[in-house]
């Protein structure tokens, strides 16, 4: 299992979300994963309806991105993102399985965190605590 995250870190608190993966099951389990941080989440089914939603919810400040989906992969999505200099800023965490065939460094240039699954809740929450350290402090309140 490969989780990885590059250095750049958060300076804000995490309050909301936007989930992007084809499956509502796995919205559902990101939610229950995320109900500690007391923040928002969002869904979208695609990536075209990510980027919708994006546009529409000001405040995102996570992105979690599958990288297999229809429609528009995640790499595609978030090539979209990082084009748009208005959300550039917004870390991304992406999804993937090892069976899938994307290329790891260009997920690691644009994404700042990469966990494959299966993964934990254990794993998604250290990721999280290290994008957003000042978060770890209001869990132990």
């Amino acid at each position: 299992m490969n989780n990885t995250i590059s250095p750049q870190i958060s300076t804000t608190t995490l309050k909301k979300v936007l989930v992007i993966n084809d499956s509502v099951q796995t919205h559902q389990a990101f939610k229950m994963m995320l109900n500690r941080y007391k923040c928002e989440t969002i869904t979208a089914l695609n990536g075209q309806i990510g980027l919708n939603q994006l546009t529409d919810n000001s405040g995102v400040n996570l992105l979690i991105v599958d990288m297999n989906m229809p429609h528009m992969s995640g790499m595609e999505f978030i090539r979209r993102v990082k084009e748009q200099n208005t959300y550039d800023h917004i870390p991304i965490i992406a999804i993937s399985s090892d069976s899938m065939l994307c290329d790891a460094n260009e997920v690691s240039a644009l994404a700042q965190g990469n966990l494959r699954k299966p993964f934990t809740s254990s794993e998604l929450h250290a990721m999280i605590e290290r994008l957003f350290p000042q978060d770890i402090c209001a869990l132990c309140a």
